[in-house]
């Protein structure tokens, strides 16, 4: 073997030996380790644009029997420390987490620690099938316990350097994500705060939602079954799994605040919000009668009550915080604790009567008309929250700096 073809084979070891190292050393993702080291990677700037492998790895490292899933709404409000939770608990519900993920990550999770208990926060959005993969999604298997492969990507080294240079200038509490060691992501008063408050917060929220959830660009458009999209089958399958593997499974629509419900009332999807209660209702009782089982309890939050109607600020009030939102779509961990003593049975002297009904063949059509009904007396009493709805609805890709006029 020539000289020249030596160094280079050595040159190439070395180099991935350094790649490596520096890569595990900084994780700059949170995937391998918990060692901090002072003005290197202490704080972790990337971990928000890579969710998933962060989750991944904080989940491998731990040994849970309970999970929540779900989107961004249960990430941010279903605190996995909750008392009524079979503990230890882990919030392993992630930004527009697909249905199909929902399941993948059961049947991974009980596999390596057979699960007692699981809370789906299910939510309507994720059932369009045009709806767009998440930017960070990752394999299916979600394994990154073995560090090899990924420690030499290109892209990690990119992140770890840009997390060592960010070191003295990222603030976590200002960009408004912190992930505890369970998964659960804190939003902080800061972040909103730092776009104008509440209200700004919820009608750039309700833009995205708009035109990036419920009818996503290019399209526009809200389908059950495009593109091959089977979401019942899916849905059949974490019921069935559930039954199967004994765990309690308690199914909940997200406490999202009313102006998300007039969001879709506005953008034609009512109906198709209807069917798909409907549809959580009648798949759930008809595999429990097939398995010979109970049904699981399928809890509704959404819709018009004393929680969700909570008012928001004034336009451009950096000051006045909600007590139960962040903006329209997500709820805090006040809200989310209240959700779990409603579904645990546990008492609560901030728990309201109306909040959170159980969705069952017996009631279901009761329940959507009574929703309908103060639907209507919501959109008489509120009109500010209605024209900025229908705002957002018509804005173009210009909104957030008509906001920001209007805010300065």
């Amino acid at each position: 073997m020539s000289v020249y073809l030596r160094f280079l084979i050595g040159g190439t070891i070395a180099t991935c030996a350094l790649v490596f190292s520096f890569n595990w050393l900084i994780d700059p993702y949170g995937i391998w380790h918990d060692v901090k080291i002072a003005h290197m990677n202490v704080l972790k700037p990337e971990v928000a644009t890579h969710q998933r492998l962060h989750e991944a790895g904080l989940f491998e490292r731990s040994t849970f029997s309970t999970l929540i899933l779900g989107t961004s709404r249960a990430d941010v409000g279903l605190d996995p420390q909750h008392g009524g939770l079979a503990q230890p608990a882990f919030n392993f519900a992630m930004s527009s987490q697909p249905l199909s993920e929902t399941l993948n990550v059961m049947r991974l999770a009980h596999a390596r620690s057979p699960l007692k208990q699981v809370v789906f926060a299910t939510d309507f959005f994720t059932y369009n099938a045009m709806l767009r993969s998440p930017a960070d999604a990752i394999a299916e298997d979600f394994n990154v316990a073995t560090p090899w492969e990924p420690a030499l990507a290109t892209a990690i080294l990119y992140s770890s350097i840009k997390t060592v240079v960010r070191q003295m200038t990222y603030d976590p509490n200002a960009a408004g994500d912190i992930w505890t060691s369970r998964g659960f992501r804190s939003w902080s008063d800061l972040s909103i705060r730092n776009i104008d408050g509440d209200r700004k917060a919820a009608m750039l929220s309700e833009y995205g939602d708009i035109n990036g959830t419920y009818l996503p660009l290019p399209d526009r458009k809200f389908s059950f079954s495009e593109k091959g999209a089977d979401f019942v089958a899916i849905y059949l399958a974490i019921l069935r799994f559930a039954h199967e593997n004994h765990i309690d499974l308690r199914i909940l629509v997200s406490p999202s605040h009313a102006r998300q419900w007039h969001l879709v009332s506005s953008i034609g999807l009512w109906d198709r919000w209807e069917a798909w209660k409907h549809m959580l209702v009648k798949q759930n009782e008809d595999i429990a009668t097939e398995l010979k089982r109970a049904a699981f309890p399928v809890w509704d939050f959404s819709g018009f009550n004393s929680i969700t109607a909570e008012p928001f600020p004034s336009l451009c009030d950096k000051q006045t915080r909600m007590r139960w939102y962040w903006e329209s779509s997500h709820y805090k961990r006040e809200t989310g604790n209240l959700v779990l003593d409603r579904i645990f049975g546990r008492n609560s002297l901030a728990l309201p009567v109306d909040f959170g009904v159980t969705m069952n063949s017996a009631n279901i059509d009761a329940h959507l008309r009574a929703t309908r009904h103060s639907h209507l007396s919501w959109v008489a009493q509120h009109p500010q929250d209605v024209a900025e709805i229908a705002r957002a609805r018509a804005a173009g890709s210009d909104l957030a700096a008509e906001l920001i006029a209007l805010c300065h």
